[in-house]
């Protein structure tokens, strides 16, 4: 397993991993929503990008690099 997805702790791993999946899936929504029409869809946009935030801080909490090994997609 690549450093940039291990967790502190092995207990962690886990929540680590869910992590991941739980933004991926909200970028591709994200990504629909703009698609469609991003003035139509601001506050559910907001909404998913505050969702997001989130998860990359508590992501960068439970990892070894903590912001260092931050996905490439969760940079952009």
């Amino acid at each position: 397993m690549a450093k940039k997805n291990k967790a502190k702790f092995k207990t962690q791993q886990k929540m680590v991993d869910t992590i991941d999946k739980k933004f991926l899936k909200s970028l591709k929504v994200r990504n629909g929503l703009i698609d469609k029409s991003s003035s139509n869809n601001r506050d559910e946009i907001t909404s998913l990008d505050l969702l997001m935030s989130e998860l990359i801080r508590k992501r960068a909490r439970l990892t070894l690099g903590g912001y260092n090994y931050i996905h490439h997609e969760m940079w952009e």
